[in-house]
């Protein structure tokens, strides 16, 4: 199977390996098959280095996993919130030995955003640190918890992990149960829960490491965050398939990831953008002091061509393009065989085990290089929107087909490249910031008649947002202001940094913003 002639259709190949454990069952395969092995590579900082090898990960997890049975019983959720650690990856993968449904939180969100969550997932505890970039975590997940029906218990992550045990046996968890609940957004910036099973995660990760050629002798290191869909399943879990290792930061800074990577002799370096560039203009930085790097994995937002023909010319190396969603994790990928321009210019073709299809307005597949929507079918889709029967169905059709709301055409050969979204989601360094919710937070402020929120390319960061706002009279335009109300209401990389003031709200017949003209706007004044 492959390529459909003529149309813009890939099927996959019926005899694709398929990994049938849960994420548990595989964790206790490696302890007992690669004991010795490091499993994960940790650092606060960069330079003092903690391993653990895959004994440790097991022995410890079955340990937090019995204290997670103390709480909770399989097949309900605990959330966990805070920045990458080895306790969070220990969380993971004890939630999986529980039959436990893990509900990673932006530690950025604010405590509204907490509530929903919780309240949706109905949340027994939550795992969390007590700050993140000098915010009280905890104290806003206590005030959340205090808001919520099952008033779920908020405990400190690190604390925790180190102490807890139980005495509950540990069940056999089906490949099929719910294994993780990964919080997205729709078109109206309400957060929907996107629920995967143990085996589509599974097999979403290995299928996504084997797509570049990753080994057992890998080690891949990230500073990108744990709690989105690229952090959790397509590298944890890819990484565990594979029998490989896996290191990541506490947070980014670059020169805590250059020494991090020469301090375990990282193999592959799995960045969004944001990274890829702060590597590239580091002052003094040379790629000899990075000699077993060979792999850049990038992902998670748009990734500029220039800066793929970059990185491969200066670094020596390969850079890998991915992607996909919460929804549907890592189904487009170049290889190492691409040619450079393909590599820059492309999502890649369909990984293993997927059909993917680019369709039409009116149902129809597309011909070769016609734009449309970006659509897949797998059984490493998600099951659903928890609760939400007619979200799901919004996006996932009769046929089983997953409808992305991005835009893409397909060539002769099955690559497929980007054309913008068809959402208006903005996309700043791997974030996704989504106008609608941005929006409704602004105009509660009592300068704003009217506010739109659009997206601006920046080389940094991808895209960064921009808020246009007509003004109530008498008001006049005041940055600082509008910026400080944001930060009090919304995640902080949420917030637009740049404001224009507009006599007129662009509309439709229909009463809806005309985005398009915004961002032409935009383009005329950079």
């Amino acid at each position: 199977m492959g390529k459909v002639d003529g149309l813009s259709l890939w099927l996959r190949d019926p005899d694709f390996p398929w990994i049938d454990e849960s994420v548990g069952a595989l964790l206790q395969h490696r302890a007992r098959h690669d004991a010795g092995r490091v499993a994960l590579y940790w650092s606060a900082a960069g330079d003092t280095i903690t391993a653990l090898t895959y004994a440790d990960v097991y022995r410890d997890a079955c340990r937090m996993a019995r204290g997670l049975l103390e709480f909770v019983e399989p097949g309900e959720a605990v959330a966990v919130c805070g920045p990458n650690s080895i306790e969070w990856v220990l969380l993971e993968y004890a939630c999986a030995l529980a039959g436990v449904v893990l509900v990673p939180m932006n530690p950025a969100m604010r405590e509204d955003e907490f509530v929903h969550i919780l309240s949706m997932t109905d949340s027994r505890v939550v795992l969390a640190v007590n700050e993140f970039r000098g915010r009280g975590v905890i104290d806003s997940l206590r005030s959340a918890a205090g808001s919520c029906a099952a008033r779920p218990q908020v405990l400190e992550l690190v604390e925790w992990a180190g102490s807890t045990d139980g005495t509950h046996s540990l069940p056999t968890v089906d490949p099929k149960a719910p294994f993780i609940i990964q919080y997205t957004s729709g078109t109206t910036g309400r957060p929907k829960g996107a629920v995967l099973d143990h085996a589509a995660s599974v097999n979403a990760g290995a299928l996504w490491v084997g797509g570049w050629g990753h080994t057992a002798d890998d080690i891949l290191v990230t500073a990108a965050p744990l709690h989105h869909v690229g952090g959790s399943v397509a590298i944890v879990l890819g990484v565990l398939a594979a029998g490989s290792s896996f290191g990541t930061l506490a947070r980014y800074d670059v020169d805590q990831l250059i020494a991090f990577v020469k301090n375990t002799a990282a193999t592959v370096v799995a960045a969004v953008p944001t990274i890829l560039y702060d590597l590239l203009e580091r002052p003094g930085f040379s790629p000899d002091q990075l000699p077993s790097l060979r792999t850049v994995m990038g992902g998670g937002a748009y990734v500029p061509p220039e800066t793929i023909r970059t990185v491969e010319s200066r670094f020596g190396v390969e850079c890998i393009v991915s992607y996909g969603q919460s929804e549907a994790p890592a189904f487009l990928q170049s290889s190492r065989d691409d040619p450079p321009e393909l590599k820059a210019t492309s999502l890649g073709r369909p990984l293993a085990g997927r059909d993917v299809r680019i369709a039409l307005p009116n149902g129809r597949t597309a011909r070769d290089g016609v734009v449309g929507e970006i659509c897949t079918r797998s059984d490493m889709r998600m099951v659903g929107y928890l609760g939400q029967p007619e979200a799901t169905a919004e996006v996932v059709d009769d046929d089983g087909w997953l409808h992305t709301g991005d835009l893409g055409a397909m060539d002769e050969n099955g690559y497929v490249t980007s054309h913008g979204r068809a959402r208006d989601v903005i996309i700043r360094g791997g974030e996704n910031i989504y106008p609608d919710e941005v929006e409704a937070v602004l105009s509660t402020h009592e300068s704003v008649a009217a506010v739109a929120v659009v997206g601006q390319p920046d080389v940094r960061w991808g895209e960064v947002p921009v808020g246009f706002v007509l003004l109530n009279p008498g008001y006049d335009m005041d940055e600082a202001r509008l910026m400080e109300y944001g930060r009090e209401r919304l995640a902080s990389f949420k917030v637009p940094k740049k404001w224009i003031p507009i006599e007129a709200m662009p509309l439709t017949s229909s009463g809806k913003i005309r985005r398009v003209e915004l961002r032409k706007a935009l383009s005329e004044k950079a």
